[in-house]
C-alpha cells in the first residue's frame, strides 16, 4: 500500500465527518513534525491509530472512490491550512480511551 493510501485509509477509518477527518489529518501532521517521522511511520506506529490495530487492520474494507477522494481533500485542507491546531491526541466521543 502506498504512503498516500495509508494516510487516506487512516483518515477514513478514524473519522466519519469531514470535520473529524480534517482534525485527524492535523493530528497526523502534528505527530509527524513532533516525532520527525514520515506519514507512513506516523500512521503505522504501534497503538497510535485504532485503524491499524491488528483486529481492525485485518478487516479488509473496500473504499469507494468517493471515500478516498474525501479523505484526500481533508488531508489537503489540513496541510494547506494556517489554522492553529496543536492537538496530537484525539478520540471519538463514542468511546472512552484509557489515556
Amino acid at each position: 500500500m502506498s504512503d498516500s493510501l495509508i494516510i487516506y485509509e487512516t483518515i477514513c477509518r478514524e473519522g466519519q465527518s469531514a470535520d473529524q477527518q480534517i482534525a485527524i489529518s492535523r493530528v497526523i501532521l502534528n505527530r509527524m513534525v513532533e516525532r520527525n517521522l514520515t506519514a507512513r511511520e506516523t500512521c503505522l506506529e504501534p497503538y497510535q491509530f485504532s485503524a491499524w490495530l491488528s483486529s481492525e487492520h485485518d478487516k479488509q474494507v473496500e473504499r469507494t472512490p468517493e471515500e478516498i477522494s474525501r479523505a484526500k481533500e481533508c488531508w489537503e485542507i489540513a496541510i494547506s491550512s494556517d489554522a492553529d491546531f496543536p492537538a496530537n491526541l484525539y478520540h471519538d466521543t463514542s468511546c472512552f480511551p484509557a489515556w
